[in-house]
């Protein structure tokens, strides 16, 4: 109930870790995968819960994390793993433009994850950027 958005984000932390012993290329197939999917799941829990993105589908933050590590060289380092979060939680809920645009105009299972892919996306951009002040 509260902060779900975040709470759904958190949840995903974990494996983000286990998504990384799978090597860049495989990281990327279940993050595609699970992107896809997530499409479907909130659509049809969308249409069930009656409303356009329910604060209990979560799904699309937890793709979300998997995408601001994509491709990112973790040291494992907390910093690292904190400050990918943070951005990604401050992209997806003050939602910037164009992630703004995208959010309004999308509808439906699409919508709902579109926005997140594009917060994750600026999160994981603002990430590299950082590494090396985090070194």
């Amino acid at each position: 109930r509260f902060a779900p958005g975040t709470c759904g984000s958190l949840l995903a932390m974990p494996f983000v870790l286990l998504l990384t012993q799978l090597g860049a290329w495989l990281y990327a197939v279940v993050v595609i995968a699970a992107f896809l999917i997530g499409i479907l799941i909130c659509a049809r829990t969308a249409d069930y819960l009656r409303t356009a993105d329910h604060p209990a589908i979560v799904w699309d933050e937890i793709v979300g994390i998997w995408v601001v590590f994509a491709f990112i060289p973790l040291s494992f380092s907390w910093s690292q793993l904190a400050l990918g979060f943070i951005l990604f939680r401050v992209f997806d809920i003050i939602k910037p433009w164009p992630i703004s645009a995208l959010d309004r105009r999308l509808k439906g299972g699409i919508g709902i994850m579109v926005d997140d892919l594009a917060a994750a996306i600026a999160a994981n951009i603002v990430l590299r950027l950082a590494l090396p002040l985090l070194s």
